[in-house]
């Protein structure tokens, strides 16, 4: 397979350069900027994540970025950044310049940038900040702290539980404005997730949300973050302090997740791993390295067993586009949307991966060779 890959590779790029020869220019690229670090290539289809969200909230003059021209999307996002984003979000009218000058918290003073924000946010409702009389403007704001705020912001109600962001979570999980990708209810939101949700809710209330998440996502999907995904996140997280194990054929073996366990050992590693801050133990699991600034790797030859009878929808959009074609034989379905056995068989980038963690439930197992 392997020599094949290489012979069609080897073949392509003599076209290509044949092309280029006779005078052929390549396509040019075509992009959109919303701010510098935030960009869709229109001709590989390719854009920064959560673009879509802060292109809305910049249109509707909520967001406006760094003097510099960019808006740092990864960038994690405090208490009252939130705040204020959130309640501008759904302001049809300035706050009253009264609560510029008031000190409503002990660690609020009056006039500074965001205390009109806190302070109305206290005056209505919204807020309470903490037993010891202080707000904390300047910590990060944790998920369950932003949906919370947003709830309150959009006049959504929910129930008194334990935890108490239970409650929350369940609503904010029923209207579908938790972004995919967060891990855990202490997760620290960064600025594009702040987009996400904030840009999610208002869909929703103009019920535009199903055309914005098959836009933004790149295809429909009707999966949600609910209180128990959040909860196996945070099982997750006691995982990433674990140290690896020597296998008996002499390699390390980090500890995998629950939720990822039937997903092989490869997989399992990968995606559990993926899910810890500290993202150097990634390059310790087939010297895999992800993320903004390290290196990309590669994997081939990673395959996986489903629970039933073809994929879900998603599932399905979600294994073509990261590269894995169906090697089951017998009776199928013209388009594989039966087929329960799927392998990569060409390297793609390992960060797609990534993508096979909302559904992971519908995996049975999984096991890689060659992969790295």
């Amino acid at each position: 397979m392997k020599k094949l890959i290489s012979l069609l590779t080897a073949i392509i790029s003599f076209a290509f350069l044949a092309n280029i020869a006779i005078g052929e220019t390549p396509k040019e690229k075509v992009f959109h900027q919303v701010f510098t670090d935030v960009k869709y290539n229109e001709t590989d289809y390719d854009y920064t994540d959560y673009y879509y969200a802060i292109k809305f909230l910049k249109e509707q003059g909520v967001v406006s970025g760094y003097e510099d021209g960019s808006f740092k999307p990864h960038k994690t996002i405090n208490r009252a950044e939130f705040l204020k984003i959130v309640q501008e979000s759904n302001m049809e009218e300035g706050i009253d310049s009264k609560y510029k000058s008031q000190k409503c918290f002990k660690d609020v003073e009056a006039n500074q940038w965001y205390t009109e924000y806190v302070c109305y946010a206290k005056a209505n409702g919204i807020i309470q900040g903490y037993k010891d009389g202080t707000f904390n403007p300047s910590q990060e704001v944790t998920l369950v702290e932003a949906l919370k705020m947003t709830l309150k912001v959009f006049f959504y109600k929910y129930d008194d539980t334990d935890p108490w962001y239970k409650g929350v979570v369940e609503v904010a999980s029923e209207l579908n404005i938790i972004p995919l990708y967060v891990t855990g209810f202490t997760h620290k939101l960064t600025r594009g997730e702040m987009a996400e949700i904030a840009t999610r809710i208002k869909k929703y209330e103009t019920a535009d949300l199903e055309a914005y998440l098959k836009l933004s996502i790149g295809f429909e999907t009707t999966i949600k973050t609910t209180y128990e995904v959040l909860l196996a996140l945070e099982d997750t997280s006691s995982f990433c302090s674990k140290e690896p194990i020597m296998t008996d054929i002499g390699s390390l073996e980090y500890p995998i997740a629950t939720q990822y366990a039937n997903m092989g050992s490869y997989l399992g590693q990968l995606l559990t791993a993926d899910n810890c801050e500290d993202k150097t133990r990634m390059k310790n699991i087939f010297g895999v390295s992800s993320g903004a600034g390290l290196q990309t790797t590669f994997t081939l030859g990673s395959s996986l067993e489903l629970k039933e009878k073809g994929p879900s929808s998603g599932l399905f959009s979600t294994l073509e586009d990261i590269g894995y074609e169906c090697t089951e034989v017998g009776s199928l379905s013209p388009d594989d949307t039966d087929c329960s056995s799927w392998e990569l068989t060409e390297e793609v980038d390992v960060n797609k991966l990534f993508n096979l963690k909302p559904y992971a439930d519908e995996i049975e197992s999984g096991d890689c060779v060659n992969c790295g």
